[in-house]
Order: C-alpha cells, then sequence, then structure tokens
C-alpha cells in the first residue's frame, strides 16, 4: 500500500487525501483505507459472516431490541443540542462508511438475500412491532458497509475520509472535490450569495448538478460541501455554513495582509488557520464535556501554545477505530432532540422529520440562519441513555404512508446492525476490555449497570454474552472523572481522542516542523471560539453564550456580548518582502504558559485507559451519522 505513495521529503500542507501524514506509513490516515481496530472482530464464520448468539442461535432482531429498550422517554441534559450536532459535524469529518443510502422499502428487503457474503443484510420488523405492524412493514433494508480484506483474513470497513481531524466536511477528502469545493480566486471556496431579506445578503454553500442526487427531495436545493451529508438536517447544514463563511473570512484577513500571494497560498494558509481553528473548538473547548474535564487534563488533549514535536508520536496508530464511529460516536443519537428549536426561546420549533436532506429551505429564510444557529447554543440535548426520540426510531429518512402519516426507517436500529455487520464483539468483550471484571451471567453487569436494566437486558437477550456493545454501552452508569460515559465507551474515546491528537503529524500546535505554525501563529490562534464564529459570520449575532456547549446558568453561563470575546490576531501572518513574518518579542512568557502544560503533567504519558491504564495497552500496535 505504502510503495503507491511518493511523499516529498518536506510539506508546507496537509495533503487533502491524509496521506504522508506518517512518513513511515504514508497511507495511515488516508482516505479509502480501513478502519482501526481495538478489539479482534467477532464473525460467525472467522471471515464477514455476522456473529450469532453465545448458544449458537440468530441475535434478536436489531428493531426488536431498540422497540423493547429504547423507548422514547425524555430526560434532558445540561448540554446543548449545538454540543451534539457537532459531534455530528466531528464524525463526519473523521468517518464515513461506503453504503448506499437505505430507503424505507428497497431491494434488500424484496429479494429475501442476506447471506454472509451478500451486499444486504435487512433488519426484520417482527409482527407485533409496536409501530410498524400498522402498516404492514416487516423488514427494514441495510446494505453492507464496503471492506477489504486485502491485508487480514477478516472483513475490515473502509471509509471514504480522511482519519484525521481536518475539516474534510469543508474541504473534502480527494483533490477533484477540493477543486470544485475553490473559487480559484482570493483563497476563498465557492460560495452562493443569497438574499434572505432584511438587508442579508448572506453566503451559504454553493449547488451543482451532481449534488442534485445528495438530497432525497429533487426539488430543493442540494448543498455541496466537503461531505455528502451536509443536508441531513438544518442544523449540520447550518454549521456547514458557518465554516464556509469563516474560511472565506480568514482568506480575506490574510490576502489584505498580504496582496502578493496568489489563490493558491492564500487558500492553503486559510485552509490551515481553519483547521487549527476546528481543532481547537474540540479539544479546548468540546472535548471536556463528552470525557470530562478532570479525565481530559490528566491525559493532556487540551492544546495551549506551541508543542514541542518530540511529542508526535510516528508508532501510534492514528486511524479512526472501528469501535468508535460504529457505537461511540452513534451513542450520541440518544442525546438528539426530535423537535429543534428556532430562535433561544423555542417559542418556535421544527421536526427533524420535516426538513431531512431538505435544510435550504430552512436556512435561506428571513434569519433563518441565525434562528437555527441560536435554537442548537440555547436548547437543552437530551441525556446520554438508551431513551431515543421517536424521530430517530421510527422517522428517520422518512416517507409517507397513504394516509399522510409520516415514518421512516429506525437509526437506533440501524447502529445496532451495523455493529453485527462490522463483527463488533459483545459488550462483555469491551467491558473486560475497559478493566472491568469478566461476565459470566447477567446479574455480573450490576457493577455498572442498574438492576432495571439488567433485568430489561435479561428479557431481551438470550445470554449476557449476546448484548451488543452499542445497547450495554448506553445503559452504564458514569465512570468515575466522567461525564457522559461509562467506563466501555470512556476508555475507547479517550484512545481515540488521544490518537487523533499526538499521532496526527500536522496538528495545528506542533512546533518545529517544516510546515508548522509559528509560535506568534499558534498563540494567536487561542482566541477561536465557537462564539466568535457566530459573531464574525451571522449578522444578527450581537450576544452569544460564553459557553455554547452547556446550559445558561450552569456555572454561571451567561449570554455576552460579541465584543467581549477575544480575537485572532491576524496581523501575525503579514509576511515581508523578504518572506519572514512578523514576530513578537516573547511568546512563550511564564505568564503566558498554560498551567495544564506543566512538566509535571501526569496521565498522557501513560496513555489513555481505565483503572490504571489497562485499557488500551498503551495505545501502540497496527491494529451513518
Amino acid at each position: 500500500m505504502d510503495a503507491d505513495i511518493e511523499c516529498p521529503a518536506t510539506l508546507p500542507y496537509r495533503p487533502v487525501d491524509g496521506s504522508c501524514n506518517n512518513p513511515r506509513y504514508p497511507w495511515l490516515g488516508r482516505a479509502n483505507t480501513p478502519l482501526y481496530r481495538l478489539l479482534r472482530p467477532a464473525y460467525a464464520d472467522g471471515r464477514a459472516a455476522p456473529r450469532r448468539g453465545h448458544r449458537g442461535r440468530a441475535l434478536p432482531s436489531a428493531r426488536e431490541v431498540v422497540a423493547r429498550l429504547m423507548p422514547q422517554v425524555n430526560h434532558e441534559h445540561l448540554t446543548t443540542h449545538l454540543f451534539v450536532i457537532l459531534g455530528q459535524l466531528l464524525s463526519h469529518d473523521v468517518a464515513r462508511i461506503d453504503a448506499p443510502k437505505n430507503q424505507a422499502t428497497g431491494p434488500c428487503c424484496n429479494t429475501g438475500r442476506g447471506g454472509a457474503d451478500d451486499t444486504c443484510m435487512p433488519i426484520p420488523v417482527p409482527a407485533d412491532d409496536p409501530f410498524y405492524q400498522h402498516l404492514r412493514v416487516r423488514c427494514l433494508p441495510l446494505t453492507r458497509t464496503n471492506s477489504t480484506t486485502c491485508h487480514s483474513a477478516h472483513a475490515e470497513q473502509l471509509i471514504s475520509v480522511t482519519h484525521f481531524l481536518d475539516a474534510s466536511f469543508l474541504y473534502g477528502s480527494d483533490g477533484a472535490t477540493s477543486a470544485r469545493l475553490r473559487s480559484g480566486e482570493g483563497g476563498r471556496l465557492r460560495a452562493r450569495v443569497v438574499d434572505v431579506g432584511r438587508g442579508d445578503f448572506g453566503q451559504f454553500p454553493p449547488t451543482d448538478e451532481a449534488s442534485a442526487d445528495l438530497c432525497t427531495n429533487s426539488s430543493t436545493t442540494c448543498y455541496f460541501t466537503g461531505d455528502e451529508r451536509a443536508n441531513q438536517n438544518p442544523m449540520l447544514a447550518a454549521l456547514h455554513t458557518l465554516f464556509l463563511r469563516e474560511h472565506n473570512r480568514v482568506a480575506g484577513a490574510l490576502a489584505d495582509r498580504n496582496p502578493h500571494w496568489e489563490d493558491e497560498r492564500t487558500f492553503q494558509e486559510a485552509r490551515r488557520v481553519v483547521v487549527a481553528e476546528w481543532q481547537i473548538i474540540v479539544y479546548r473547548d468540546w472535548l471536556r464535556w463528552l470525557l470530562g474535564e478532570d479525565r481530559v487534563r490528566r491525559l493532556g488533549l487540551v492544546p495551549r501554545g506551541p508543542t514541542a514535536r518530540s511529542q508526535y508520536f510516528p508508532d501510534v496508530d492514528p486511524r479512526t477505530a472501528n469501535d468508535v464511529t460504529t457505537a461511540g460516536f452513534r451513542s450520541l443519537h440518544s442525546m438528539v432532540q426530535g423537535h429543534f428549536w428556532l430562535g433561544a426561546r423555542g417559542r418556535r420549533s421544527e421536526t427533524l422529520t420535516e426538513w431531512f436532506d431538505n435544510s435550504a429551505p430552512a436556512l435561506e429564510r428571513p434569519l433563518g440562519l441565525q434562528r437555527v444557529l441560536e435554537g442548537l447554543v440555547h436548547q437543552q440535548a437530551q441525556d446520554l441513555d438508551r431513551w431515543m426520540d421517536d424521530e430517530i426510531t421510527t422517522k428517520y429518512e422518512p416517507v409517507r404512508t397513504r394516509a399522510g402519516r409520516p415514518w421512516g426507517t429506525d437509526l437506533a436500529a440501524i447502529d445496532v446492525q451495523r455493529g453485527r455487520d462490522h463483527g463488533l464483539p459483545s459488550y462483555v468483550e469491551y467491558r473486560r476490555h475497559a478493566g472491568l471484571p469478566e461476565a459470566f451471567d447477567f446479574d455480573d453487569l450490576l457493577d455498572t449497570i442498574s438492576w432495571q436494566d439488567v433485568r430489561d437486558l435479561r428479557q431481551v437477550y438470550d445470554h449476557v454474552r449476546d448484548v451488543d456493545y452499542y445497547v450495554g454501552g448506553l445503559m452504564e452508569r458514569r465512570a468515575p472523572g466522567a461525564f457522559l460515559f461509562g467506563p466501555s465507551f470512556q476508555v475507547m474515546l479517550e484512545d481515540q481522542f488521544w490518537r487523533w491528537r499526538f499521532a496526527d503529524r500536522f496538528f495545528y500546535n506542533f512546533a518545529g516542523f517544516a510546515h508548522s505554525l509559528t509560535p506568534e501563529q499558534i498563540w494567536a490562534l487561542e482566541g477561536t471560539s465557537v462564539g466568535r464564529l457566530l459573531c464574525d459570520n451571522v449578522k444578527d449575532f450581537h450576544y452569544v453564550p460564553r459557553d455554547p456547549f452547556v446550559k445558561i446558568g450552569y456555572r454561571g453561563n451567561e449570554n455576552v456580548p460579541c465584543e467581549s470575546l477575544p480575537k485572532v490576531n491576524f496581523d501575525v501572518w503579514k509576511e515581508y518582502k523578504d518572506g519572514t513574518e512578523e514576530r513578537q518579542e516573547e511568546w512563550d512568557s511564564p505568564e503566558e504558559m498554560d498551567p495544564w502544560r506543566r512538566d509535571d503533567q501526569s496521565g498522557w504519558q501513560d496513555g489513555p485507559g481505565w483503572h490504571g491504564g489497562h485499557g488500551w495497552h498503551g495505545g501502540h500496535g497496527w491494529q451513518d451519522w
């Protein structure tokens, strides 16, 4: 695989397809390569056939699992809906499986196929299903993820985007897509300027003939972005629009200071800045609400100022883990609100069903983008638990019956089925990986799962070793020091974010490489925040929550005026005629250095883990939202 990739001795910018990040293994992290695995896969035939139950029986239907264990129960969490949707954007940045779109009816349910080597893996619907029985639906179609057996005896699933936090949702993961997204002038991305009323001529993602196929509704405006899932819902499309505007704003600021730069230089420098802003937002501001502040601090994951190049680990695999994209990130589906707010007070809301794959009309109307974003930063998310909104479990990718009643497929059932498709082992294997005692009986789960949930699991699964990882992980009580997750999800996600941070040679604050930002530029980027993006790129945003990822009032969180927020100082990107950049006298004075960068910092040296680091064994080695 490496023989086909030629990497220059030095690269000034991150390759768009993710190649050459690791000079020793140039393919690691590249688009169209296999996912990483934390645990060996569990296939019935050792190759690709979905696993069966411990006693050799078929596992319960994924739809039966959801119908019996995941009904709609509303428990709001202190995080906002922005926390969830930005998590969706992040999951799209680092993983996209190649499988045809699911339809409410389709050939996978009509042909009776579904063997080990078939492309179909339909989800049977029980005859007494509480929702689908009235619609006479007996099957939900699902197509298996594209996989390869080139480098292993068993199937390894491929993803078609890069494995890094590189804003591929904005820039694409291949040269052809990247070229189509660029305007060719001033380093900017293509954008449509739309008169949305009230004197607002705003930039929105472009459209073209090819993008029309990305939406199920052929009559709607369909955005073309770096990721084809941008149109799924208005909230996600709003974030795509926000980052598009930010890139063009940054390109303009850099061009103003460096009018001698050509389009290519301006574009690449602006891309480097926006990728850095994205990494800062994720690691400094968002991740603490995902993993817990104490855990993030101990792992040394918060970037602040320049980091020595010696902290890059070329022997660590940077790829996205199958366990993360197939279970960990999908757990956030339980936090999705089926009705999303338009505006800060929630006086008006819309359903996901109404706007699925039809986002442009919701954004391109007077105050449309602003109202969606205001709702995102003020509406609370659902709690992370086993309860799912009906919009997720019965109306995903909606169609309509003869009576006009909206219905669709079951995203949570797809989550369960996708885990089986990808060969994820059972929940008890991930418990053991996290350092918990091995479970031989359902009662052995009581150390992390409530007796009520264990009782319900016993009624659905034939044996404790049959429990799906996704299901068991959602039921776990919070782990010590964690914020959302129990031990089995927490260990996996800590490992992943550590590898994305320290095994990415192009991570924005690594100093000393030929492609590195200057120390002054790295410090200047500390002015980045989601609030700053909203204030700089949305016309009528004047106040934003100090922390847009948690509800107003939590830990004193409040709305603050835009002028009170720090800004990125682009003057340090000004280049003089001799090619040098403006530099400050002091960039790393003691009062500027962050306490999290102390020499005695403990945690990350040992790598992430649980119960003394036994969760992932150091992290070294090559192993649909």
